[in-house]
């Protein structure tokens, strides 16, 4: 089949693939052109494949989460212009506003099952995963659409009698609301599923608020979770339930909570000896803890490992044993790369060996060869714009591909389904010194003293000096100066320039600076060491601090010391520590802070651990002394 036959017979349904993943027609049409661009200019490679369709549904999944940055310059070839489609309906519309609720994995097996009429076989061989859990994905969407059609029906309400004229409109939209709730999604093929980046407004003043003096009252949901005595508590929310682990005495505790009641779902004591506990990562495809043991007690050798659970049972899949990269354990210079969807990424450190392994059963799925290359970490941007544990606003599970740099400067990007190159690019700066960050559309390259930016639109741009850091006083010691890259505002690249010893901190600047597209910069001072974090167009510093996109405190006065975290609604959570024992339990007061409409609010005051809890929208989980505790408000 040549390139014209195949984009006769298989266009309309990849637009219509494209436009239920979107939910905007024109943005749909955009995408599958570009998809059908890259097709046309692999054609040779593409054609041999056994499903070359399914190959374009992949570069459509990455153009629908990454849409935005594509929208420099684009590589264009001649092609029939797609037909115009006629506006949704408000059934459309309605059934828009639930499906843009639920999980994407829910949506992509959704738009898959409908839109192209795959059977559950086929979207688990598309996706990588179970029929098991494909049918989870099914069943689980089909539930949580139909409730939020509920609660949409619900908030409706009813009006008084002069607004009841249109009421056979409205009829017809609670039946077409019974109709779906009944028998499913026999008419999602004309309906949107939003795979969108969440933006707030932006600011051009300064606010200066005052919290309200009205409280909302915390109210705790089920009964609390055994704590840790070590204080190794990590958790994370995905698909309505927080995953807690609980690291104490040597060994794992994970469970699963009903983020709405608090209901324990499930929990699972894992085998093994675990001492600590590195991150909790979940979508609706597995549950991840990452962990670490202290496998020689006298020489202090730490063996890192990686636990895979079952979300929906916590049934415990497989486990691999890492080794700390400085240590002297077993699996010396292996290390997790990365957690995707589609396979877990495990690299050597010190020849470049990608392997990738089945989410399901831990077996190696492709592997890439260590010829030195680097794998470069991308970031994308959840579309809720928070990761569920004080963290930032990147999904690490939405990666469908991967970015490797050769040492002869080749830079490739490999699928995640199948390890195969789709794109690459030449002339890029190698170095086993520089750090490596992709987003946005460029490719980040930051050394101790300098951050240089590389679009990935144009090969023909070239690497262009976006910052250099502050110059050091004379007769102090210079150290990496630059560093914690972290993309923020938007269109920004934030990071600390500064990183001399303390008891020369002060004769250096130590600042917090954003890089802008165009390297406009903005910089504000700091006084004391810091991590960045970010909730949508919000920069929050884990010391104390809250910025817009042009780095201007924004925090209500006295609470610029309090620690910002995102909560998933656009709202932050100021945590303001009111004890100085500095005990593990201290009164820490709670406000949830608009910065959109300036307003702070009262929650209350906890006595807790003030340095871990994890948030979803409307719920809190904190550590007290009773536990693990999830409150609502």
């Amino acid at each position: 089949m040549d390139f014209g036959d195949f984009y006769q017979s298989t266009s309309r349904r990849t637009l219509r693939y494209a436009y239920g993943l979107t939910g905007n027609l024109q943005q749909a049409q955009d995408v599958t052109q570009e998809a059908y661009t890259r097709a046309w200019q692999r054609w040779r490679q593409v054609s041999g494949y056994d499903d070359a369709e399914a190959w374009l549904r992949v570069v459509v999944n990455r153009l629908v989460q990454d849409w935005w940055r594509h929208l420099g310059v684009r590589r264009r070839i001649r092609l029939e212009p797609m037909l115009p489609l006629p506006a949704p309906s408000e059934d459309t519309v309605l059934l828009t506003t639930a499906l843009k609720q639920l999980p994407p994995a829910q949506r992509q097996a959704l738009a898959l099952h409908y839109l192209l009429d795959l059977s559950v076989a086929q979207i688990a061989a598309e996706t990588g995963v179970s029929e098991g859990t494909v049918k989870s994905w099914l069943s689980r969407g089909r539930a949580g659409l139909a409730d939020s059609l509920r609660e949409e029906a619900d908030a409706a309400g009813l009006r008084d009698a002069g607004q009841i004229a249109g009421a056979g409109r409205r009829r017809r939209r609670t039946k077409a609301i019974a109709t779906v709730t009944a028998a499913g999604l026999a008419v999602i093929a004309v309906v949107t599923l939003a795979v969108a980046v969440v933006r707030s407004t932006r600011h051009d003043q300064p606010l200066n608020p005052s919290p309200s003096t009205t409280a909302h009252t915390l109210r705790r949901l089920g009964e609390p979770l055994p704590g840790s005595r070590q204080a190794a508590v990590e958790a994370t929310v995905s698909g309505g339930r927080f995953f807690v682990a609980v690291a104490d005495a040597h060994a794992l505790t994970v469970t699963a909570l009903d983020s709405a009641t608090g209901r324990r779902v499930w929990q699972q004591q894992v085998p093994g000896r675990h001492d600590s506990i590195g991150g909790v990562v979940a979508s609706d495809g597995f549950v991840v803890v990452y962990d670490a043991a202290i496998a020689d007690d006298e020489n202090g050798v730490i063996s890192n490992q990686m636990n895979v659970l079952d979300p929906d049972t916590g049934e415990l899949w497989w486990q691999r044993e890492f080794a700390d990269p400085d240590g002297n354990g077993p699996g010396l210079g292996e290390a997790p790369m990365g957690t995707a969807r589609e396979v877990a990424l495990v690299g050597e450190v010190n020849s470049g060996k990608l392997t990738a392994l089945n989410w399901r059963t831990g077996t190696v799925r492709w592997t890439l060869p260590g010829d030195g290359s680097r794998t470069i970490g991308e970031v994308v941007t959840r579309e809720d714009g928070y990761s569920g544990f004080g963290d930032s606003q990147y999904d690490a599970t939405a990666l469908t591909s991967v970015l490797r740099l050769s040492p002869s400067g080749e830079l490739r990007r490999y699928s995640l389904t199948n390890g195969q190159w789709t794109e690459g690019w030449k002339s890029v700066p190698y170095s086993k010194s520089t750090d490596y960050l992709a987003y946005g559309g460029r490719l980040y390259l930051r050394t101790a003293t300098q951050l240089t930016t590389f679009p990935l639109w144009d090969n023909g741009i070239g690497p262009i000096v976006s910052y250099t850091a502050n110059p050091v006083a004379q007769g102090t010691k210079e150290t990496s100066r630059l560093w914690d890259l972290t993309p923020c505002g938007g269109d920004a690249m934030c990071l600390i320039d500064g990183g001399n010893p303390v008891e020369e901190r002060g004769r250096n600047p130590y600042e917090l600076v954003a890089i802008h597209a165009g390297n406009t910069v903005n910089r504000v001072a700091l006084d004391r060491d810091t991590f960045i974090n970010t909730a949508g167009p919000y920069v929050l510093l884990s010391s104390g601090g809250l910025f817009d996109s042009a780095l201007r405190q924004i925090a209500p006065q006295g609470q610029r010391t309090a620690w910002p975290v995102p909560t998933g609604t656009g709202q932050v959570l100021l945590v303001d520590r009111r004890t100085t024992d500095q005990g593990r339990w201290e009164q820490t007061a709670l406000t949830l802070f608009d910065p959109v409409a300036a307003r702070a609010t009262s929650l209350g005051t906890i006595a807790m651990n003030p340095s871990w809890l994890a948030t979803a929208p409307g719920r809190l989980v904190v550590e007290t002394e009773a536990g693990i505790e999830l409150y609502a408000y």
